[in-house]
């Protein structure tokens, strides 16, 4: 009998897969606060959005200036010089406000946009699922480089986005990267 209990557990894997960590979720209206510590993100706080911000109001201004065709796909990071800034976030932790806002246009539906700030020394990135009325699927989303923000912009409505494969790398030089 011992000589089967060793065949069968030479058989079973050594260590069992590890499950992917649960995406993390985020709809309008809503500000979550990150901690990112090697493979592990806890979320340290999360709550309503405080009120749209200098910073968010012009970025937000100047993408909706942007026309692009339906099928536009991926566009590379559009850099936003600005006198307001951001607002702050705290060293080793990230800040993303999720908003629902109108569009320029009016009449138009709803856009969404999306407030990365990153207290970290190395660029934060991630992938992002999005939840339509339409459709789930996955979303193109750009790297909040170290001590700076990124604002994404998506001309349609977001009921919620479901963030993943959360990391924190070294800079590389260039272009911001977007994927």
């Amino acid at each position: 009998m011992k000589l089967l209990v060793l065949v069968l557990a030479a058989t079973l894997p050594a260590t069992a897969p590890l499950k992917d960590p649960q995406p993390i979720p985020i709809q309008p209206g809503q500000t979550i606060t990150l901690q990112v510590d090697g493979s592990r993100t806890r979320v340290v706080a999360i709550g309503a959005a405080p009120p749209i911000s200098p910073y968010e109001t012009e970025a937000l201004r100047r993408m909706q200036a942007i026309e692009l065709p339906a099928d536009a796909g991926p566009q590379p990071a559009v850099p936003i010089r600005s006198a307001n800034e951001p607002p702050a976030v705290p060293p080793g932790r990230v800040r993303l406000t999720f908003r629902r806002v109108p569009a320029a246009r009016p009449g138009a539906e709803d856009h969404s946009l999306l407030l990365v700030v990153n207290g970290y020394d190395l660029s934060f990135r991630y992938r992002a699922t999005m939840h339509t009325d339409r459709a789930t699927q996955p979303t193109d989303v750009c790297e909040a480089t170290p001590r700076l923000s990124v604002t994404e912009h998506w001309p349609y409505a977001i009921n919620q986005l479901d963030l993943s494969d959360i990391r924190l790398e070294p800079r590389v030089d260039g272009p911001v990267r977007c994927e």
